[in-house]
């Protein structure tokens, strides 16, 4: 069964991070900490209000995804 914590990975790995490195994890985490929200969403940035809007709703869920996995690979 796919986890939405798995799909988060899915996104950040699509967008260019090896997500079993903490060297790109915390890449990964200073671009979704900085990024606009558009980017935050599947597919290509359209500058769509909503579109933001749901980026921003979701740019917790990434960091929180993204702290668990460095905690994982700290410990």
């Amino acid at each position: 069964m796919i986890t939405q914590h798995d799909m988060t990975l899915r996104f950040i790995a699509s967008n260019g991070f090896d997500v079993t490195s903490d060297t790109d994890l915390y890449k990964a985490l200073e671009w979704v900490k900085n990024s606009s929200g558009d980017n935050l969403v599947w597919g290509e940035p359209t500058g769509d209000p909503f579109d933001i809007a749901l980026g921003e709703l979701r740019r917790p869920m990434l960091i929180d995804a993204l702290n668990t996995e460095l905690q994982k690979l700290n410990n």
